[in-house]
């Protein structure tokens, strides 16, 4: 599975449950972690 399709992935899940903004700081640092 690559990075990419996780990172959507869970951004889905992460968008029904969560605000905009806590979605996007999660996924910042999925990034960052992984680079």
């Amino acid at each position: 599975m690559s990075i990419k399709l996780y990172l959507t992935g869970n951004l889905r899940k992460l968008t029904k449950g969560k605000n905009l903004f806590e979605v996007k700081g999660q996924t910042l640092a999925s990034v960052l972690a992984t680079s």
